[in-house]
């Protein structure tokens, strides 16, 4: 059985207004823009990044004041995160793209969202709860819509379609913290 060699990658700087961005690029197909959890380098991402590049155009970038990109010149906010997510995809030239967010970058990516919804078709959130529980990941999007964790993925996917409709965008939060609630309970 033959494998093929994973895709090549390349990394640069974009200068945006809000931060000089290191950026790492890999794949081809429809943009996937990834924001990373709290001190992430790309060197610790690069096997995910790859494997996504397989099927997506991925940028992978540092956040402002880690590793080689550069800080904020005000205090760090998610506000101020989204509004990069926002420079940085106007800088690529896209309209749309796909967004995904690791633990603190998860956050950090459904604020994005909020901001950017119009313009994002697919939003997904990874956070690990320990060595001791699995992930959570989330899907939220016109085409996707769940909550995969476990043995409760299909009932937090029907009790969330129930509760909010077809949409997540539609779903008040208090509304969501309800289903997830369920489960914890049920």
């Amino acid at each position: 059985m033959s494998t093929s060699p994973p895709p090549s990658h390349k990394t640069y700087f974009i200068d945006l207004p809000l931060s000089r961005l290191h950026v790492l690029e890999v794949g081809e197909g429809e943009p996937l823009i990834m924001v990373p959890a709290t001190i992430s380098e790309w060197e610790d991402w690069l096997t995910l990044v790859q494997f996504l590049g397989q099927w997506f155009k991925v940028y992978f970038f540092e956040l402002p004041g880690h590793a080689q990109s550069s800080p904020f010149k005000e205090s760090f906010s998610s506000a101020r995160v989204a509004e990069l997510v926002e420079q940085l995809a106007d800088k690529l030239g896209y309209d749309r793209f796909n967004l995904m967010g690791f633990s603190f970058g998860g956050i950090l990516a459904m604020r994005a969202f909020k901001r950017l919804a119009a313009r994002i078709d697919e939003l997904i959130g990874r956070h690990e709860h320990g060595k001791d529980q699995p992930g959570v990941v989330i899907f939220a999007s016109p085409r996707f819509l769940g909550v995969i964790r476990g043995d409760y993925s299909a009932r937090l996917k029907s009790s969330l379609k129930a509760e909010v409709g077809k949409d997540l965008r539609e779903a008040p939060t208090r509304q969501i913290e309800q289903a997830l609630a369920g489960l914890k309970h049920g």
